[in-house]
């Protein structure tokens, strides 16, 4: 097993705040994003290194344990040891120590994380291997709205005549693959691949997410609030007098949940689109005409 530098894997230093982690993972999780990179097998597998480093440096207590890991780390190659002589047994953590989690939650057991991590940070393990690496696991697929995907939703597996609940967090990413330890017999280990399905008001990046609004020409030009309606609810959003169309708004924690991390969520950013009056009267073409020529 090899010793993976979160640190460089979101090209921050050892000494980056918070804030700056998660600008980091934002920047980069919207590069390599599955939506923006459909069929790049290469960024795949980066998306997926970046949320592995941002699950274990956003963690307080994981992200010291991952300090003094790597603090040994460097000290043994420093002194001319290998990799296989590193003593990995006295870092590794229990596959269930700590978890509360339901068994069958999309990502109890790891998920599609690294070795590394399930070794030093936790998940399921059989005999050296992970749980869900079994060549002759199940392979399902499910397809779910953004909207599921925002609130969460539990889906049900069949198979022989045997049901499966499976409860999908919120924030789930497109193309995501679960792997599942199932205790039933009938289902085994499960490989599930999750698709969201492309909303027609909302776009995804990451956890953000984007939509046009529409605004009347009177409240552009003159400002007022405007209701938007979102996942979590109405919101009655504030328009500046004069508010050009194109500008984009953004209301920070209106966005996707962050996946894995409760009470968490990106943001939401509304391109203004201003529309015109149709069907006007004479009475109204007269005062738009005057308008005209007041602003010569």
């Amino acid at each position: 097993m090899d010793f993976k530098d979160y640190y460089a894997t979101l090209g921050v230093s050892k000494n980056a705040t918070a804030d700056e982690i998660k600008k980091a993972y934002r920047k980069l999780a919207q590069q390599y994003h599955p939506d923006k990179n459909s069929g790049d097998k290469k960024a795949e597998d980066k998306f997926k290194e970046i949320n592995e480093a941002y699950e274990v440096l956003s963690n307080p207590e994981k992200r010291k344990k991952f300090d003094k890991l790597g603090s040994n780390w460097n000290s043994f190659r420093q002194n001319g040891g290998s990799t296989q002589d590193f003593n990995w047994q006295q870092w590794r953590t229990s596959a269930d120590a700590g978890r509360k989690r339901n068994p069958f939650d999309d990502d109890a057991n790891g998920g599609s994380f690294s070795d590394f991590f399930q070794n030093i940070f936790g998940g399921a393990k059989t005999g050296g291997r992970t749980a869900s690496s079994n060549k002759s696991a199940l392979k399902a697929s499910v397809s779910i709205t953004l909207e599921e995907a925002y609130k969460g939703k539990t889906i049900r597996l069949e198979q022989d005549g045997s049901a499966l609940d499976v409860k999908l967090r919120p924030g789930i990413a497109n193309g995501q693959v679960l792997k599942i330890h199932s205790k039933n017999p009938t289902f085994g280990d499960i490989h599930l691949t999750v698709t969201v399905e492309t909303d027609r008001i909302f776009t995804r990046n990451g956890d953000d997410l984007s939509a046009d609004f529409s605004v009347d020409l009177y409240t552009a030009l003159l400002g007022g609030d405007v209701p938007f309606k979102t996942f979590k609810g109405s919101l009655n959003v504030k328009i500046s007098p004069e508010t050009q169309s194109g500008k984009i708004l953004k209301i920070t924690g209106m966005g996707m949940p962050r996946h894995g991390h409760d009470g968490e969520f990106g943001d939401l950013f509304l391109t203004v689109k201003a529309s015109l009056p149709v069907n006007l009267t004479a009475k109204e073409k007269e005062l738009f005409q005057k308008l005209a020529k007041m602003r010569k």
